[in-house]
């Protein structure tokens, strides 16, 4: 039986809102579920495995001025020939994030690049992002990163948050090795 292009990409629209929720869901814990596996610290990147999906990934977090933790960095690896992505940045802002700004991500001194929020739940909102090669290359030779995004209860306000590199270059090896 053949299947309609609208049935096709139904399913396809299903099967990302599927992805997402999941990654929703494994992201929003900060504690590790049964299933997961803290493998192993890097200065200020952890790795956490699934055993039961036998997937890794590495994590950090943006902190504001004040240290107060305001944003979870996630990386996970991506296996498909036929892209040249090779790794997929999930980012979880606070829900307050303003989303018609998006999110302002900029490695060290390189030019800010900004990006749309995907949703937003009430834990907060997502961005993913997909990396090539060269920009995971430049992630492990650098020492920061900088997330920027508008407070949508004070649009003027502008929140900055950190994320250390420190540790990311050991972190992401762990996940090809």
């Amino acid at each position: 039986m053949k299947m309609s292009n609208y049935k096709k990409e139904t399913l396809k629209i299903i099967a990302i809102v599927l992805g997402a929720v999941i990654s929703i869901s494994s992201l929003l814990s900060y504690s590790l579920k049964a299933e997961e596996v803290k493998n192993d610290e890097f200065k200020d990147w952890q790795k956490i495995c699934n055993e039961t999906s036998n997937t890794c990934s590495i994590f950090s977090f943006g902190f504001d001025s004040e240290g107060n933790k305001k944003a979870r960095v996630s990386l996970s690896l991506y296996g498909s020939a036929d892209s040249k992505k090779v790794a997929e940045m999930t980012i979880l802002s606070p829900l307050y994030s303003y989303l018609p700004h998006g999110l302002l991500i900029a490695v060290q001194n390189n030019e800010p690049i900004r990006h749309d929020f995907a949703l937003c739940a009430k834990e907060g909102c997502l961005n993913f992002i997909p990396l090539q090669k060269e920009e995971v290359e430049m992630l492990k030779k650098e020492w920061n990163l900088v997330l920027g995004y508008q407070d949508y209860r004070n649009p003027n306000e502008k929140i900055i948050l950190d994320v250390s590199l420190v540790g990311f270059k050991k972190a992401y090896e762990s996940l090809t090795n």
